[in-house]
């Protein structure tokens, strides 16, 4: 599938990891699944992802550049991960937050969160970067890197959290709270 193309391939499966010989939609054999929702597609098709993906399911992202997405409620429990830390990356361009999180129990690991823009009208101008909506402080992050992310009240790189670990925070600002807004543990970031 060629990088400009419009359409997605995508698929989905309930059942947990194992390493029965599947083919996607587009007919590409898909050898030790170990994830439970996938798309090959162009940068916008990350939500398509999540959207294939049930809560409590494990969605493993593949390498690339993707633009900003929600999880939305109802996906309570998700972990969404990158294929290869720091290589899979949500770059919103300043125009908008890279990730809102609208389900409670919610982990993210080994994404790069570029360029995100919370604006004093977008959910009180908190968390650039990542922002966790649901109001649960519930959302585990870990092996995340924050770059340039701005918001305008506060959390430029991440607004509520309950765990972050190994994370890095580069050049985030915001009113208050320029890497993180609030979370209830950091550890080695």
């Amino acid at each position: 599938m060629s990088a400009t193309s419009t359409q997605a391939i995508c698929w989905a499966t309930r059942r947990a990891a194992s390493s029965t010989r599947r083919t996607g939609l587009d007919g590409r054999p898909l050898v030790n699944l170990v994830f439970v929702a996938g798309c090959y597609g162009p940068a916008d098709q990350l939500q398509g992802l999540i959207d294939a993906t049930p809560a409590w399911g494990t969605c493993t992202v593949p390498v690339g550049t993707y633009l900003p997405a929600v999880i939305p409620a109802g996906k309570d429990g998700m972990k969404l991960v990158s294929a290869k830390a720091g290589a899979t990356i949500i770059d919103s361009k300043n125009r908008s937050r890279c990730l809102l999180v609208e389900s409670k129990n919610v982990t993210l690991e080994g994404f790069t969160f570029r360029s995100g823009y919370a604006a004093a009208d977008d959910e009180g101008g908190d968390g650039g970067g990542v922002l966790e909506k649901s109001g649960a402080t519930s959302l585990v992050v870990s092996n995340c890197t924050f770059e340039a992310c701005v918001a305008a009240a506060s959390g430029g790189g991440l607004g509520v959290a309950k765990s972050v670990k190994d994370c890095k925070f580069t050049d985030c600002t915001a009113g208050t709270g320029g890497g993180v807004s609030s979370a209830q543990t950091t550890e080695d970031c």
